[in-house]
């Protein structure tokens, strides 16, 4: 279905409402001049994001050609090099990419909100240390939006935590190419001190500016707290043991070398056992 952008603008208002009625598979629009006209591609689009839009014009101009395709066009002619078999080819290739781009922006969406769902802290890091990421869970930890902070970096977040460590993760982590661990990250929130803990995993070439890190973490306050309170406690024990059973072994050994009287093979079997 042709939809001509050089109809007058209620005859292209109507066009865009027959659009909206009618089932198509490609958009092929007319366009005389860069100015007002490809503001049209956004307008198709807003009806039917799904249809592919092929810009014809009659000049050659490479610069029309980006700015179309920057629009949202899957495709740019110049109609006198236009002929039927390269028309039927660009516009099976249009549909072909449209196809594939919302396959890909389905898939996305699923990544999304698989990502939002996790039960973990999710910090999205591309390669030039800017937020990419950032899911409900940090959202709860931090007290920051994800519209606050995405495109901001670590160190632009305004966050109260242990910044050098993170920052030398994700460079480790890009370097190496490998999964780091980033523990005992300290983040002082409302007045009051939290422990985090994080593992960071690197995501494509890291020559690629595409590439990017993911942060997982989790809250491991209570955990450290455990882990210290079993530490004092076997300390504790350790320290308070240690003297009688000190006088203990003392005892046994004046008992084996016969200083306190005679003792048994047995005896001795016995208290020779550790």
């Amino acid at each position: 279905v042709a939809r001509d952008g050089r109809l007058s603008s209620p005859a292209f208002a109507s066009a865009l409402h027959e659009l909206s009625q009618e089932k198509a598979d490609v958009v092929l629009l007319s366009v005389d001049s860069v100015k007002g006209e490809l503001s049209k591609i956004r307008s198709i689009q807003e009806i039917s994001s799904h249809i592919p839009v092929i810009v014809l014009a009659d000049l050659k101009d490479e610069a029309m050609a980006l700015r179309a395709v920057r629009e949202g066009a899957q495709d740019y002619l110049i109609k006198s090099d236009v002929n039927p078999r390269m028309i039927v080819r660009v516009i099976q290739y249009a549909i072909s990419r449209k196809q594939a781009e919302e396959n890909i922006r389905k898939v996305y969406a699923q990544m999304e909100l698989l990502l939002a769902a996790l039960p973990s802290i999710l910090i999205g890091v591309d390669a030039q240390g800017k937020i990419k990421q950032w899911n409900a869970v940090a959202e709860a930890t931090f007290g920051v939006t994800k519209s606050q902070i995405l495109g901001k970096s670590l160190k632009e977040s305004g966050l109260n935590w242990d910044l050098e460590k993170l920052e030398k993760g994700v460079e480790e982590c890009f370097k190496n190419q490998s999964t780091i661990r980033v523990d005992d990250v300290h983040l002082i929130r409302q007045n009051a001190e939290r422990v985090l803990g994080f593992k960071i995993i690197p995501i494509g070439n890291p020559e690629d500016a595409s590439s990017f890190a993911l942060l997982f973490g989790a809250d491991i306050t209570e955990r450290k707290e455990l882990e210290n309170l079993k530490d004092e406690f076997v300390s504790t024990v350790s320290h308070e043991l240690r003297t009688p059973l000190l006088m203990i072994r003392e005892g046994v050994a004046l008992v084996l070398d016969g200083i306190l009287g005679q003792t048994t093979a047995e005896q001795r079997q016995f208290l020779s056992l550790s």
